[in-house]
């Protein structure tokens, strides 16, 4: 009897490799990714801009950064200032100060999306929240009566991403696009809603895998159908484990790794892994020398794998 729904997923026509510039932008499952390849020396960026779930003002955000638009869309807050661009994270004490914040993001991110082999972007939900016509990317405590609420319509999003995936590759030709959606549920829009908002997400993938330079990681189908147990979920019961973004991780891996990458990713990991453990006890002088050996090791495999430390 088979307890486990197989799944083959095709390698990546491109590869990432030690040294590529990576982005993750979107809900938090991108960033989940994001900070494993990081503690593994890859060369994987993300924004302070924080987890932004919706599509609408992360397609805005990567516009106003690769044409350098100065536009704000600030609020004040209990003496605190925000954007309607950003999670709560970016914050300021004065507008001045969060202007500043919000410009060096936009450079930044500019500056890795022109050197980026690939861009990850991850969709968490369809439903949008609006104020004054303008969709969100965070309400910021503001009570939810102020605010326009619908799950957005699939033309609309299809139309705003195809002329921004053409914007991006006439910014960066060599850009290779994957979009992904997040298989944490928002159970509390209820989960009817929830499952709609997803379903325009993916069909949103849809259409926009048809375009040159796009592909879909189904991060999505592998938490949701190939795990799909509880014991994979945290105690809120929506969010997956860290054994779950592990499982992810191996077909992350599998899909877009170079077997070079992958002894070199695993090298890395022993290295790290010897480094991080100290005994209980004072070490003896055989110990001391071990470690003065692995010290000599681990520096000369960073002085021939420089690409590690770009």
């Amino acid at each position: 009897m088979k307890w486990f729904l197989e799944e083959t997923y095709p390698p990546s026509k491109e590869s990432i490799e030690y040294g590529d510039g990576v982005v993750f932008l979107g809900s938090c499952f991108s960033q989940n990714i994001h900070d494993k390849g990081k503690k593994l020396g890859f060369n994987f960026t993300t924004t302070n801009h924080g987890t932004i779930f919706h599509p609408i003002p992360l397609a805005r955000i990567i516009s106003e950064a690769i044409k350098k638009k100065d536009v704000h869309r600030i609020l004040e807050q209990d003496g605190r200032f925000f954007s309607w661009d950003a999670s709560h994270k970016l914050f300021a004490q004065t507008e001045k100060g969060l202007i500043s914040s919000l410009e060096e993001e936009k450079s930044v991110l500019k500056r890795e999306l022109k050197a980026a082999k690939f861009l990850f972007i991850t969709f968490g939900t369809a439903k949008a929240y609006s104020k004054d016509k303008l969709v969100v990317a965070n309400c910021h405590k503001i009570p939810v009566n102020q605010f326009e609420i619908e799950l957005s319509d699939l033309n609309q999003l299809i139309d705003i991403y195809t002329s921004l995936i053409n914007d991006l590759l006439n910014f960066n030709p060599n850009l290779n696009i994957v979009f992904t959606v997040s298989p944490v549920r928002h159970s509390k829009d209820g989960l009817i809603v929830n499952n709609r908002s997803k379903s325009r997400l993916l069909m949103l993938c849809e259409e926009l895998e048809k375009m040159d330079n796009v592909s879909y990681f189904p991060a999505y189908e592998i938490v949701l159908d190939q795990l799909r147990d509880y014991r994979f979920f945290t105690s809120d019961l929506v969010h997956p484990t860290e054994d779950a973004v592990k499982y992810v991780w191996q077909i992350f891996e599998k899909v877009y790794f170079t077997e070079k990458t992958i002894i070199l990713k695993s090298t890395f990991e022993k290295f790290k892994s010897f480094f991080g453990h100290f005994p209980i006890h004072r070490e003896n002088q055989r110990e001391l020398l071990i470690r003065k050996q692995k010290e000599i090791d681990f520096k000369e495999f960073l002085l021939s794998n420089p690409e590690i430390l770009s």
